[in-house]
């Protein structure tokens, strides 16, 4: 589409010419300008008026306190710059400066006139088209002006624009100020120096609020990266035009929930809106005692930094902050304020705005042209404040200048006599302009400037975002009737590159700030329990449980302490528990200590009677070599039990795996290899000869190869699973508990289930072994045990696996004691009882009697077993000579199976009896 139909639809869309209608200030009746004729011509706009929303027009009144200046600081600037032949040669620079009226209307009209749509209004610059343009005030007049004027390929410098809508590259938009990412950087920056967490949020509903708005609210989304959280309290709109109600409106919602109770947490209110707006709200504002008492702190963007005159009626308790960018030292600037504030209104510059703007200085003076009106100069003025923008202003005009001073030479070859070649051009090209524009150059002695292309800005070289801050105090000069004079105080900088710097605290309602917060710090080993999960903001206070602490008063969780410590008293780390393990001095452990002691001591003492009497008939027919192996078995358990209760460590819990294992597979399997005899030789079959493998050799290495299984049994666990202490909290939480890791491990279950086997095979054999001859008792006091061991091992294993772990050692040692002594009890005390205290019935006379008196009965009663008489049975041997015996122990005699009925049987059963070879007479001495 081309840009004139594109013009003329916007111009036929405008509000304020429609079709059919006229230009609501007439044709031609455009507020007056300040030019000068050129060949190539700079515009302008800067908001002299005030804008009426209600009448849709200019207003009478002119605000002194920013757009004046900076339409004179242009105007100076470019003077200046004209002068210098350097810069421009003979080329004649022309300007055309206008009031915006910060009105939308008439700016967009303006901008019409200023790329010729309505060339008969600009006569007096002989109708020539404007290359740049220098404005608007404000960001949302800059979105509408900078997509008209790019259409055309009009470049624009604004000098107050700081929305980041403006930062698209394709547009030739420019601007000498920082974008409001920057701004709400700064401002977020001192909400953490205070404390401010939590803020409400009011911004016009237009350009420069929506985006501001959306920038401090994306900030606030993302702000775990800043490592500063705050939130919004409430968001407010206010709508263009603006009325009494709609401000009562927004200052309700911010300070008041909905329940009409006052939010008194969110004591900051954050402001992006133009200067006319704020000035509405804040004038609403103080004059509410209800909103005075309760001390909120207003923080305005650098839309009305340092605009007194805006703000004449209120009263500096009111606490308010503003921003504005900072911009390098330039001594054009020094030099402008220097000229400007010692104006009177005779060397005031003439432009039609002049009386104007003395009378809104000077309100009480009637005639400037009489003493002592005539006598005052600008900077005199109780009004009076120097712009903020004044430096932005000059600096957009030097670069306006430079660029064009470039663009005319890259386009004429030469700037001397370059005026014909331009006027033949009728412009110059803007892009050939926005080229230049970008290579700006600036020479020494002049401000340290650097084109930022992601901003679109032109900015300190070194730090090229920062800005002032500023808060409202009264005035140092002479009060008022009206007793509301006041100035703005600066307190600190921000800057990209140094951050928060602050020179001095402000007295905000006079005391310093106060927080900005919707819930309290929280104590020491205490968490914040949010109260919304996507607000961090809120939250109550909550003590970390037991175990748990907190890293921080800011934390929303707290952390659990590792498995070895606990949190300490404040619940703000950890500490390691003491280490502890079951040792001797507790009862369980003192308990089973004492009753290894015991056994060791009955061990000892019974083998000691065995061994001094170990040629006796009654230790020789106990199977002496099987008889030692039980005692070295029980001897090692109840050792073992002792390094239970020692400190863990790796060799003590080797010592323990390798303890219970080893002593329970001696044992049994020396109890298994005598069952296995027992039967073997009690029942066979009639006419079978002697067993085999029935000798003391035999019986120790079937003994050593059922002991070796649990040594491969133990050396696998030993290696896969190399001993090491174990370390659990125990049940008080107080404290560390060493213990072994042997609960759980395969290497246990192995063990313990392969001598579990051993005893189940021990309880088979006495089983078929129950119905010998009831003189041979040893075979019964050998199932009493294998029964009573089964039964406490049985008993055991739930226990084990369902008690603390500070009892489980126990729970190994107390069946590992149990066995062993029942072992010992059952085994060994009855012989041991009858070598010292019955050594008569340890003789071969009884064996031989008893054996004759079991015979006879057997006669009698025809009750003699078919499977033959037991005489020579070498465990029956007591009857014997000591020669006999030893040789009956070593080399097992073939019992005589013979039918009791025949008279050769019993002849020889007589006689066998008679000779002292009777199978039941051991058995009746034992």
């Amino acid at each position: 589409m081309e840009p004139s139909l594109v013009l003329v639809l916007l111009v036929l869309s405008s509000p304020g010419i429609a079709l059919g209608q006229t230009n609501i200030y007439g044709p031609c009746a455009m507020p007056p300008c300040q030019a000068r004729q050129g060949v190539v011509v700079i515009g302008g706009f800067f908001p002299i008026h005030e804008w009426n929303h209600t009448a849709s027009n200019c207003s009478a009144t002119v605000r002194p306190g920013s757009g004046l200046q900076r339409l004179v600081a242009a105007q100076w600037a470019m003077e200046n710059l004209q002068s210098r032949n350097d810069l421009t040669g003979n080329l004649a620079l022309g300007y055309d400066l206008r009031d915006s009226c910060s009105g939308e209307t008439y700016l967009r009209d303006s901008a019409l006139e200023f790329i010729n749509i309505g060339t008969q209004c600009r006569a007096h610059l002989a109708n020539r088209p404007i290359s740049m343009v220098l404005g608007a005030s404000s960001s949302s007049l800059s979105v509408d002006m900078t997509n008209l004027l790019t259409l055309f390929r009009v470049p624009h410098i604004s000098y107050s624009a700081t929305s980041d809508r403006l930062n698209d590259s394709t547009n030739l938009f420019y601007r000498t100020v920082p974008p409001d990412n920057f701004q709400v950087l700064a401002m977020t920056a001192l909400m953490q120096r205070f404390n401010w967490s939590y803020v409400s949020l009011i911004y016009s509903n237009d350009e420069y609020g929506a985006e501001a708005r959306r920038v401090f609210q994306g900030r606030e989304k993302g702000r775990v990266a800043d490592g500063f959280p705050y939130c919004i309290s409430a968001s407010v709109a206010l709508e263009t035009p603006t009325t009494a109600a709609a401000v009562s409106s927004a200052l309700d919602q911010v300070i008041l929930n909905g329940n009409g109770v006052w939010h008194d947490n969110a004591s900051v209110i954050v402001l992006f809106m133009a200067a006319d707006k704020a000035q509405q709200l804040l004038e609403a504002a103080a004059a509410r005692p209800d909103i005075r008492s309760r001390r909120f702190t207003f923080v305005a963007s650098d839309a009305l930094s340092g605009d007194v005159y805006s703000l004449r009626n209120l009263n500096s308790s009111l606490g308010l902050i503003t921003f504005e960018p900072r911009l390098s030292d330039d001594t054009m600037v020094k030099q402008f304020l220097d000229h400007f504030e010692s104006r009177t209104f005779a060397s005031f510059p003439m432009i039609p705005w002049r009386t104007e703007y003395f009378e809104a200085l000077f309100p009480s003076c009637p005639d400037f042209s009489a003493a002592p009106c005539s006598d005052h100069t600008v900077g005199s003025s109780r009004y009076y404040r120097a712009d903020t923008k004044v430096a932005s202003v000059i600096r957009a005009a030097d670069i306006a200048m430079k660029s064009i001073a470039r663009a005319v030479s890259s386009t004429c070859g030469s700037l001397t006599n370059c005026s014909d070649i331009v006027t033949s051009v009728g412009s110059i090209d803007g892009s050939v302009i926005s080229s230049a524009i970008v290579n700006v150059t600036f020479g020494s002695g002049e401000a340290n400037v650097s084109y930022q292309p992601a901003s679109r800005s032109f900015l300190n070289g070194a730090d090229p975002y920062q800005y002032t801050i500023r808060h409202l105090v009264p005035s140092n000069a002479t009060v008022s009737a009206t007793g509301r004079d006041i100035e703005f105080e600066e307190i600190g900088v921000w800057s990209s590159a140094g951050g928060l710097v602050l020179s001095r605290t402000p007295m905000l309602h006079g005391s310093t700030p106060r927080p900005s917060q919707c819930a309290v710090e929280c104590g020491v080993g205490q968490f914040r329990d949010l109260l919304r999960t996507d607000e961090e903001c809120c939250w109550s206070c909550r003590a970390c449980p037991a175990h748990h602490f907190a890293s921080s008063t800011t934390v929303t969780s707290c952390t659990r302490c590792p498995a070895a410590q606990r949190a300490n008293a404040l619940k703000d780390g950890c500490l390691d528990l003491p280490k502890s393990y079951v040792g001797f001095s507790s009862l369980l452990g003192g308990l089973c200590i004492a009753l290894a002691s015991l056994g060791i001591v009955a061990t000892i003492v019974v083998a000691t009677v065995f061994y001094k009497n170990f040629e006796t008939p009654l230790v020789i027919a106990s199977s002496r070599e099987l008889s030692s192996c039980l005692f070295a078995g029980i001897l090692i358990a109840y050792l073992s039990i002792f390094a239970f209760f020692i400190e863990p460590s790796a060799s003590t819990c080797g010592i323990q795996r390798v303890g219970l294992g080893f002593s329970l597979s001696l044992c049994f399997s020396a109890l298994l290899v005598k069952t296995n005899r027992i039967s073997r030789i009690f029942n066979r079959k009639i006419g079978v000869g002697r067993p085999k493998y029935t000798t003391p050799g035999y019986q120790l290495f079937f003994t050593f190869i059922l002991v070796m299984v649990e040594v491969l049994i133990l050396t696998i666990w030993l290696a896969l699973q190399p001993p090491e202490p174990l370390y659990s909290v125990a049940e008080s939480n107080v404290e560390l508990l060493s213990l072994c890791k042997h609960s759980g491990s395969a290497g246990l279950v192995g063990s313990l289930a392969y001598n579990l086997i051993l005893l189940g095979v021990c309880t088979y054999y006495g089983v078929k072994t129950r119905k010998i001859p009831e003189n041979f008792n040893e075979a019964k006091y050998i199932n009493f045990s294998t029964y009573t061991i089964l039964a406490v091992c049985l008993s055991f294993i739930p226990a084990y696996a369902t008690v603390r772990s500070d009892v489980r050692p126990a729970m190994l040692v107390l069946p590992l004691a149990l066995v062993t002594s029942c072992l010992l009890a059952f085994l060994f005390f009855p012989k041991a009882f009858i070598v010292v205290f019955h050594p008569e019935r340890n003789v071969r006379s009884t064996a031989r009697r008893k054996s004759r008196d079991y015979g006879r009965k057997r006669q009698a009663h025809g009750t003699m077993r078919n499977r033959g008489d037991f005489s020579g049975v070498a465990t029956a041997s007591v009857g014997a000579t000591p020669d006999v015996a030893r040789k009956a122990d070593s080399s097992v005699a073939d019992p005589v199976y013979l039918d009791p009925s025949t008279p050769l049987a019993r002849q020889r059963t007589m006689k066998a009896a008679d000779a002292g070879g009777s199978g039941a007479a051991a058995a009746a001495a034992a």
